[in-house]
Protein backbone atom coordinates (compact mmCIF):
# COMPACT_ATOMS: atom_id res chain seq x y z
CA UNK A 1 0.00 0.00 0.00
CA UNK A 2 1.57 3.83 -1.24
CA UNK A 3 0.77 5.84 1.76
CA UNK A 4 0.94 9.31 0.54
CA UNK A 5 3.23 11.88 2.90
CA UNK A 6 1.50 14.69 4.29
CA UNK A 7 2.78 15.79 7.19
CA UNK A 8 4.74 19.25 6.75
CA UNK A 9 7.50 18.57 9.57
CA UNK A 10 8.62 15.26 7.49
CA UNK A 11 8.95 17.07 4.35
CA UNK A 12 12.53 17.93 4.96
CA UNK A 13 13.79 14.35 5.59
CA UNK A 14 15.82 12.43 3.68
CA UNK A 15 14.71 10.05 0.62
CA UNK A 16 12.92 8.02 0.83
CA UNK A 17 9.77 9.62 2.86
CA UNK A 18 8.76 7.69 5.94
CA UNK A 19 6.24 6.20 4.07
CA UNK A 20 8.91 4.04 2.36
CA UNK A 21 8.09 5.57 -0.92
CA UNK A 22 9.50 8.40 -2.95
CA UNK A 23 6.79 11.15 -4.05
CA UNK A 24 6.69 12.21 -7.65
CA UNK A 25 4.77 14.60 -9.03
CA UNK A 26 4.78 15.05 -12.92
CA UNK A 27 2.97 17.99 -14.46
CA UNK A 28 3.11 18.44 -18.19
CA UNK A 29 0.21 19.03 -20.92
CA UNK A 30 1.51 16.95 -23.19
CA UNK A 31 -0.74 13.37 -22.75
CA UNK A 32 1.98 11.12 -23.97
CA UNK A 33 4.83 12.38 -21.97
CA UNK A 34 2.36 11.98 -18.49
CA UNK A 35 1.68 8.12 -19.72
CA UNK A 36 5.40 7.56 -20.77
CA UNK A 37 6.54 8.75 -17.28
CA UNK A 38 3.88 6.39 -15.12
CA UNK A 39 4.90 3.84 -17.24
CA UNK A 40 8.41 3.84 -16.94
CA UNK A 41 8.26 4.43 -12.90
CA UNK A 42 6.33 1.16 -12.85
CA UNK A 43 9.46 -0.38 -12.86
CA UNK A 44 10.25 1.30 -9.62
CA UNK A 45 8.20 -0.05 -6.74
CA UNK A 46 9.56 2.84 -4.63
CA UNK A 47 8.34 5.07 -6.34
CA UNK A 48 4.75 6.87 -6.16
CA UNK A 49 3.59 9.04 -8.93
CA UNK A 50 0.83 11.56 -9.17
CA UNK A 51 0.67 13.23 -13.15
CA UNK A 52 -1.06 15.95 -13.57
CA UNK A 53 -2.13 18.13 -16.82
CA UNK A 54 -1.94 21.84 -15.70
CA UNK A 55 -0.57 23.31 -13.06
CA UNK A 56 -3.86 24.29 -11.85
CA UNK A 57 -4.95 20.51 -11.41
CA UNK A 58 -1.37 20.00 -9.48
CA UNK A 59 -2.14 22.56 -6.81
CA UNK A 60 -5.79 21.57 -6.50
CA UNK A 61 -5.32 17.92 -5.91
CA UNK A 62 -2.65 17.61 -4.56
CA UNK A 63 -3.50 19.73 -1.47
CA UNK A 64 -1.20 18.47 1.52
CA UNK A 65 1.15 16.52 0.00
CA UNK A 66 5.03 16.92 0.32
CA UNK A 67 6.50 15.34 -3.03
CA UNK A 68 10.12 14.82 -2.94
CA UNK A 69 10.57 15.16 -6.28
CA UNK A 70 8.78 17.40 -9.27
CA UNK A 71 9.46 17.04 -12.70
CA UNK A 72 7.70 20.30 -14.24
CA UNK A 73 7.15 21.08 -18.16
CA UNK A 74 8.02 24.64 -18.24
CA UNK A 75 5.00 25.41 -21.10
CA UNK A 76 1.83 24.97 -18.53
CA UNK A 77 -1.30 26.95 -19.19
CA UNK A 78 -1.68 29.69 -16.84
CA UNK A 79 1.42 29.63 -15.17
CA UNK A 80 4.96 28.16 -16.55
CA UNK A 81 6.99 25.35 -14.55
CA UNK A 82 9.40 27.56 -13.05
CA UNK A 83 6.46 29.82 -11.61
CA UNK A 84 4.67 26.62 -10.45
CA UNK A 85 8.05 25.13 -8.81
CA UNK A 86 8.37 28.66 -6.87
CA UNK A 87 4.73 27.68 -5.26
CA UNK A 88 5.93 24.46 -4.62
CA UNK A 89 8.66 25.16 -3.15
CA UNK A 90 7.10 27.70 -0.76
CA UNK A 91 4.86 25.05 0.49
CA UNK A 92 7.65 22.11 0.72
CA UNK A 93 11.19 23.56 0.90
CA UNK A 94 12.41 20.10 0.73
CA UNK A 95 11.20 19.23 -2.96
CA UNK A 96 13.68 18.01 -5.64
CA UNK A 97 12.80 20.42 -8.66
CA UNK A 98 13.09 19.36 -11.96
CA UNK A 99 12.14 21.02 -15.46
CA UNK A 100 11.29 19.70 -18.49
CA UNK A 101 11.00 21.66 -22.12
CA UNK A 102 11.33 21.07 -25.99
CA UNK A 103 13.57 24.72 -25.97
CA UNK A 104 16.38 24.51 -23.87
CA UNK A 105 18.31 27.70 -23.43
CA UNK A 106 20.74 29.21 -21.18
CA UNK A 107 18.53 31.41 -20.08
CA UNK A 108 15.90 29.60 -19.01
CA UNK A 109 18.75 27.26 -17.25
CA UNK A 110 19.97 30.08 -15.28
CA UNK A 111 16.41 30.91 -14.71
CA UNK A 112 15.33 27.45 -13.28
CA UNK A 113 18.53 27.46 -11.03
CA UNK A 114 17.75 30.56 -9.65
CA UNK A 115 14.50 29.47 -8.81
CA UNK A 116 16.01 26.20 -7.33
CA UNK A 117 15.45 23.69 -10.06
CA UNK A 118 17.93 20.90 -9.55
CA UNK A 119 18.26 20.42 -13.44
CA UNK A 120 16.38 21.31 -16.60
CA UNK A 121 16.09 18.23 -19.08
CA UNK A 122 15.22 18.66 -23.07
CA UNK A 123 11.84 17.13 -24.11
CA UNK A 124 11.39 14.63 -25.59
CA UNK A 125 12.25 13.50 -22.33
CA UNK A 126 14.74 10.19 -22.61
CA UNK A 127 14.13 7.30 -20.09
CA UNK A 128 17.57 6.89 -19.28
CA UNK A 129 17.21 10.55 -17.68
CA UNK A 130 14.52 9.88 -15.54
CA UNK A 131 16.04 6.64 -14.65
CA UNK A 132 19.04 8.42 -13.63
CA UNK A 133 16.79 10.81 -11.85
CA UNK A 134 15.17 8.15 -10.14
CA UNK A 135 17.69 5.73 -9.09
CA UNK A 136 19.38 8.60 -7.87
CA UNK A 137 17.13 11.06 -6.03
CA UNK A 138 19.94 12.61 -3.59
CA UNK A 139 21.58 14.20 -6.43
Amino acid sequence: MKVAVTAPEICDLQLPSPSGFIRLLVVDPDRATREAVAAWTSDHPWIDVDVFASAEEALTRSTGVCYDLCLLDYALDGVNGVMLGAMIRALNPAARLFLMTGAVTGRLERSAVEHGFQAVFAKPLQRRALDDLLDCPAR
